[in-house]
């Protein structure tokens, strides 16, 4: 477990690990729905806040991109963000007013890590309903070599499902990240919260699917 076998096109001192990546906890806190004006200039203040605080975390410490903005952001870092005065805070303040609204509505959610659908309780089932304000759990760990994406989708038939937004994760380091934010497009208004581990070289090349184990 957690290694690549070379098949003699790659320098052995290079080879990645096989990591693996659990998801704790995917919280909706606002589902996909249609807003009104002022619910639309809530969630574009909202997105100019976590826009703000990547480009902070960008200058500071060189985060990678994911998910649309400028750096991975956390509940945490705008929380401390509101703290800090000036243009950020007032930004991150707004973000907190938000992310202190209560909201309602479900959304019928599919999970997709590295293209493959991944489902907390029934790996049959086309989607997970979520409630506002309502979290799975400890979804089944999965293994990946470098980095993969998280996708959010808001399952829709017949037509195609709806975007709600992405994460990139990348490997290669033990990490434990709390409530990074995931936000789908205006045309969505979602935002969600998702909490995951990766623990580097602990993945299985049974389980990173054929278009990694075939990778050199």
């Amino acid at each position: 477990m957690g290694e690549v076998k070379c098949c003699g096109g790659c320098p052995t001192n290079t080879l990645p690990t096989i990591d693996r990546l659990t998801i704790t906890e995917i919280r909706c806190h606002k589902p996909a729905s249609g807003m009104d004006s002022s619910a639309m200039a809530a969630f574009a203040a909202f997105g100019g806040a976590v826009a703000t605080v990547a480009q902070v975390a960008v200058a500071t410490a060189g985060t990678v991109a994911s998910g649309g903005v400028a750096a991975p952001v956390t509940f945490a870092m705008i929380a401390t963000a509101a703290g800090t005065g000036g243009a950020v805070g007032s930004a991150a303040l707004k973000a907190l007013n938000v992310i202190n609204d209560k909201f309602s509505g479900a959304d019928d959610l599919i999970v997709m890590v590295g293209g493959r659908k991944v489902v907390s309780t029934n790996p049959a089932a086309k989607f997970q309903s979520l409630d506002a304000d309502q979290s799975i759990y400890n979804l089944a760990p999965i293994s990946f070599v470098g980095r993969t994406r998280l996708n959010l989708l808001e399952y829709d038939h017949p037509s195609d499902d709806d975007d709600m937004g992405f994460l990139d994760i990348v490997g290669g380091q033990n990490k434990a990240v709390m409530q990074q934010i995931i936000m789908g497009p205006e045309s969505e208004g979602n935002i969600y919260f998702i909490s995951y581990t990766v623990e580097k070289g602990a993945g299985s090349v049974q389980t990173i699917g054929p278009k990694w184990s075939a990778r050199c």
